[in-house]
């Protein structure tokens, strides 16, 4: 049996993309588990913390997995199945998907680095509990997004056609921006980074705050 660039790639491709929809799917389970407990759980009790701790160890294995797993599928698809870096100058699509990939890759780092930081207990600070959710779920957007760039570049489609058609998207033209769309871009990137710094600030000074005499 011989092993190509290409059906490893297919291979890799399904690996990460299952082990990353692991890693949203638990992030996903856990932030429903919170609102139970802080809405209904009165109502019907459910063993929330144990849930939450079933699930969590599956969000940081996924996401470990999967992101170590999806550079080695990106490396494998652009030097052995599209032709090497001249590619991504000749075909906007997959240039496309390479900086879908590239942005998925960097909200799976965060989330890994933010809960080697703060280990299990990042999902009782509170706010920066919500910041952590949101670059998982983020990552899995990106995620997504990758897949269906390389069914388009399979020539088979993706299941998000439907929105792109609805939506007027055309998945060969997003990044090709105007300056008002490169400023806003820009925007919204400089205020993520300073919400993310405001909330990693407040969570120290929390931590490191002397207790309140009683």
């Amino acid at each position: 049996m011989v092993v190509t660039p290409s059906g490893l790639h297919t291979m890799t491709v399904g690996l990460h993309e299952g082990m990353l929809t692991l890693a949203a799917l638990s992030t996903l389970i856990i932030i429903l588990a919170k609102l139970y407990r802080r809405t209904f759980n009165r109502i019907l009790y459910i063993d929330v913390e144990r849930i939450i701790a079933f699930v969590e160890p599956a969000s940081v294995l996924g996401a470990l997995g999967g992101s170590i797993i999806l550079l080695v599928s990106a490396y494998i698809g652009i030097f052995y199945v599209t032709g090497g870096i001249d590619a991504l100058v000749t075909s906007p699509l997959l240039m496309n998907k390479t900086m879908m990939s590239i942005f998925a890759e960097e909200f799976w780092i965060i989330f890994l680095i933010i809960r080697a930081k703060f280990g299990k207990d990042v999902w009782n600070r509170g706010a920066l509990s919500a910041v952590y959710a949101i670059i998982g779920l983020s990552g899995f957007l990106f995620t997504m997004e990758t897949g269906s760039l390389g069914g388009h570049l399979a020539g088979k489609g993706s299941v998000l056609d439907p929105i792109y058609d609805l939506t007027g998207i055309n998945p060969e033209q997003f990044f090709a921006l105007d300056a008002l769309k490169t400023y806003a871009l820009f925007g919204v990137t400089i205020l993520a980074g300073l919400a993310f710094a405001y909330t990693y600030w407040k969570s120290r000074v929390r931590r490191h705050a002397p207790p309140v005499q009683g």
